[in-house]
């Protein structure tokens, strides 16, 4: 089915279920559309405000949708559209329901009295009223078309992009350099597409290394495609995108992100072929806050990759959770599904047993996804749970279905494929929190992926890059013994690599091989000497051993060839309190602690050091840290 007939089959059904019920708008007297309306509603006084609010945002020149409505006549020409399709909701569009959280900043959900005001004033003729000018939107008030006034600093794509006239929709990933000479805190970002009609949406990220623009330049064309934006991040906790009617928000002064010289704007565009070749060139704005941020949110993200939906089923639910190990401020959420997304939920279960939504949406609709920002941010207690729920219809049913007859569909980034996600921007109560969290959601993401990766891996026993993968995983969770067969097939296609040599000799000497691990190194050593990832291996190595004198001397040597290794300042540390140097040790320790405040080895390794220096008060308060960041980790030693 095309996206045609899924409009038009989705528009056939919703004026099937109100032709009944607006049969009276439809056959209203229109004879006096400029009449005296003392006795109702005007345009002037009571339908501008209500249009200008909930419609324009979309509906104004330049923007998506098909028609201007700003001024009288754009909107009497089409009052009798506006009584139809604003009594049944179809528009304006608003998917998160009523009473299932919220309330959100900038919701177009109509008020039983601002609906009952349009349904009079249509059946009276939609009479215009006295001379007072209404008050256009402040956005539309001379901004040169900026929603939140003229930006600080304006970029826009280096090149124009052409979207081809055919075939699938484009993910597309643009390099925006930052021509900044000294930091700035940003406090806003707004999209200004110059091509909204194929343009579904767009995500922002920053890119404080090259990795972005060296994906670029392998790219002949303008940007690089697909959904993977190296290494650009959210900044800051902050969410950056752009969605067909969106309002820009102002942001928050005293939560700005900084912005650094060399710093690169990834912009990802999901572009959908129009039939014709089409250029899109957007620019984009920056505003800056006056001050330095003195508070910082965390963005996380709660997603399902076992997305594997047979044919005809009509109620296919995926779910991910996530236990707050502090306490939070719910900021925003941003969900995300693509066409056979039905209903979708998010709520928390509180320690006490009490649920609180924070959304549903039902029916979810793919072309009016969002972020929902909270007027009133409920804050969470540590110990709630967090759930992402998301079901899916992929029967004939569904008039959204790009399937017909419906076909087998499962993870993947294209729109004829699905996703499950809801992105959260979390604020800690206690800003001393921000790391903790950060840490033991990395650790939950990394756990919700093992089972993707392991499918990948088993889908093809040869792919590399899958053993890479899964094998990077399991380190990062401390799982180093299931690490090491992953990790041992990237080496054996690729035996003279010193990065897998590396990673499966740390994989070995942490699941108690440090022998073997040592090997490995040298291997890798002989590959490249002096390197100080390597000496840094063996110096660890040489100490679980039992040979602190010489890893000492490594870890000493690798400190000289490249300052500021966590993990060699922390085994120097305790490489110097196993030979009864502890002051010294606990100054390198602490450097590593700096360097890396979640690392969970760096806080054993130092609580240990503590303690033998009968600090016993400042050890348990690193491993109260280690417990809150993952609790299995303390609990195995």
């Amino acid at each position: 089915m095309s996206r045609l007939q899924v409009s038009r089959a989705r528009t056939r059904s919703v004026l099937g279920l109100i032709l009944g019920a607006l049969l009276s708008v439809a056959c209203a007297d229109s004879s006096n559309e400029r009449g005296d309306a003392a006795a109702g509603p005007t345009f002037r006084r009571d339908v501008a405000p209500i249009v200008h609010e909930n419609c324009a945002s979309c509906h104004h020149p330049g923007e998506a949708a098909p028609f201007s409505l700003l001024t009288y006549e754009d909107v009497r020409k089409r009052a009798k559209q506006i009584g139809i399709v604003t009594a049944s909701r179809f528009m304006p569009p608003w998917l998160p329901l009523p009473d299932h959280g919220g309330p959100f900043l900038g919701d177009r959900r109509l008020s039983d009295e601002d609906l009952a005001t349009l349904q009079a004033w249509v059946a009276a003729g939609a009479p215009e009223g006295d001379s007072t000018p209404p008050v256009e939107p402040e956005w539309a008030q001379g901004t040169g078309g900026w929603q939140l006034g003229e930006p600080d600093l304006v970029v826009r794509l280096p090149r124009a992009y052409t979207l081809p006239a055919e075939g699938r929709d484009v993910y597309r990933n643009f390099v925006i350099p930052l021509p900044v000479s000294e930091p700035h805190f940003v406090r806003a970002v707004e999209l200004r597409p110059d091509n909204r009609f194929v343009l579904h949406h767009a995500v922002m990220r920053v890119d404080r290394t090259p990795s972005a623009r060296q994906l670029d330049q392998r790219d002949p064309a303008p940007g690089f495609g697909g959904m993977a934006m190296g290494r650009a991040e959210v900044p800051d906790g902050q969410f950056l995108g752009w969605a067909p009617g969106k309002m820009a928000f102002a942001g928050y002064e005293d939560m700005a992100w900084r912005l650094n010289p060399g710093d690169d704007l990834v912009l990802q565009m999901h572009l959908r072929p129009s039939g014709k070749p089409e250029t899109i060139q957007p620019e984009i704005g920056l505003y800056f806050a006056e001050r330095p941020p003195t508070r910082a949110p965390v963005a996380i993200t709660l997603a399902s990759l076992d997305i594997d939906i047979p044919p005809g089923d009509a109620d296919h639910v995926v779910q991910d959770d996530y236990l707050l190990p502090v306490d939070v401020t719910v900021l925003a959420v941003y969900p995300h599904a693509h066409y056979i997304g039905k209903d979708l939920q998010a709520f928390a279960e509180l320690p006490d047993g009490e649920r609180r939504w924070l959304f549903r949406i039902d029916p979810w609709d793919f072309n009016w996804q969002d972020e929902y920002r909270f007027a009133e941010p409920p804050t969470l207690p540590a110990g709630s749970r967090l759930v992402m729920r998301t079901s899916f219809d992929n029967s004939a049913d569904n008039p959204f279905n790009p399937n017909d007859p419906p076909q087998r569909i499962v993870y993947g980034e294209q729109s004829s494929d699905e996703m499950a996600e809801l992105l959260l921007q979390l604020l800690p109560v206690d800003p001393a929190d921000r790391i903790v969290l950060m840490a033991n959601f990395s650790r939950h993401n990394q756990r919700g992926f093992l089972d993707y990766f392991r499918g990948l891996v088993a889908r093809d026993r040869t792919d590399v890059k899958a053993h890479n993968t899964l094998g990077l995983a399991y380190l990062s969770l401390d799982r180093y013994a299931e690490a090491i067969g992953p990790l041992s097939e990237v080496v054996r296609a690729r035996p003279d690599d010193v990065v897998a040599l590396d990673q499966l000799a740390r994989a070995l000497m942490f699941a108690g091989q440090p022998g073997e691990a040592r090997a490995h190194l040298e291997h890798a050593l002989a590959l490249v000497p002096e390197d100080p990832r390597t000496l840094t291996g063996i110096g660890i190595a040489d100490f679980l051993q039992g040979r602190p004198a010489e890893a000492q001397a490594h870890l000493e040597r690798s400190l000289e060839l490249r300052p500021g290794q966590p993990q060699a300042h922390a085994y120097l540390g305790a490489a110097l309190a196993s030979q009864g140097q502890v002051q010294a040790a606990l100054a390198e320790l602490r450097q590593a602690l700096a360097l890396n405040p979640v690392d969970l080895r760096v806080l054993q390794l130092l609580s240990e050091a503590l303690e033998q220096a009968g600090r016993n008060s400042e050890a348990d308060q690193l491993r109260e840290r280690a417990r809150r960041i993952d609790p299995e980790f303390v609990a195995g030693g």
